[in-house]
């Protein structure tokens, strides 16, 4: 059995109403949807210290201008 007899069948048992072999399909025709996160500017301090910075990183992610992963991205390394 080839590929396009498997998604003849495939296809012939979705519209029969087998979920799973819809399913099956869908998957491979559409991706999964992962969610993004937006670019956000943060002000940070132009000439302050590491640590400064990091603060206002941080300062961001508590305010919920950031989001958490990217403030540990950011501050880590």
């Amino acid at each position: 059995m080839n590929v396009p007899d498997i998604l003849e069948k495939l296809t012939e048992a979705a519209k029969a109403g087998d979920v799973q072999a819809f399913r099956l399909l869908l998957e491979r025709v559409l991706p999964p949807i992962k969610p993004i996160q937006l670019p956000a500017p943060v002000e940070m301090p132009h000439l302050g210290t590491l640590a400064d910075q990091a603060r206002a990183i941080l300062g961001a992610a508590t305010r919920g201008e950031l989001a958490v992963d990217d403030a540990a991205a950011l501050c880590s390394d």
